[in-house]
């Protein structure tokens, strides 16, 4: 169990970091289609919430991130992308 609880901090901080890159490169995607800065990032967290985006995160890295090759993490980033931008009610 002290092993677990040793890891939990990385594993959420990984995930956190997770969240806000997905948020901040969906936001910045979504200001190219004329919206200004507050209703792009207000557009991309319900984007975000709307996809589970989170529940996936958390299904996808639940190891610790030392576990996980920056590839991973990269092709994982990607693939969100390219699912957030075919939801995104703006025509990118």
């Amino acid at each position: 169990m002290t092993g677990i609880l040793h890891f939990y901090p990385s594993i959420v901080t990984f995930n956190f970091a997770a969240a806000i890159l997905i948020i901040l490169k969906h936001a910045t995607t979504l200001r190219l289609s004329e919206l200004s800065a507050k209703p792009a990032l207000v557009q991309a967290e319900s984007d975000y919430q709307k996809l589970t985006i989170g529940l996936k995160i958390v299904q996808c890295f639940s190891a610790t991130p030392q576990e996980y090759s920056v590839l991973n993490f990269v092709d994982f980033i990607m693939g969100v992308s390219v699912c957030l931008l075919l939801h995104s009610p703006y025509n990118i």
